[in-house]
């Protein structure tokens, strides 16, 4: 998946399509098996892990409400 920098990217799809999965390789919940997530060239095992979790957000499909 390629963005422009300039824009903001969602990743949006149907049920059962990794989503979920390709947000935890970018956040490093997990590495990769084969191949390399990066971002502006760059694997994202090189960047520091707090900036990453900082900079990429998830949006769930149940509204989790806080008091």
């Amino acid at each position: 998946m390629q963005s422009p920098d300039e824009f903001d990217s969602a990743l949006v799809d149907s049920s059962g399509c990794e989503k979920s999965t390709r947000v935890q390789l970018l956040q490093r919940f997990y590495d990769p098996i084969d191949g390399s997530v990066e971002i502006d060239d760059i694997r994202v095992n090189q960047y520091n892990l707090s900036w990453l979790r900082e900079h990429i957000g998830v949006v769930s499909q149940e509204p989790i409400l806080f008091q």
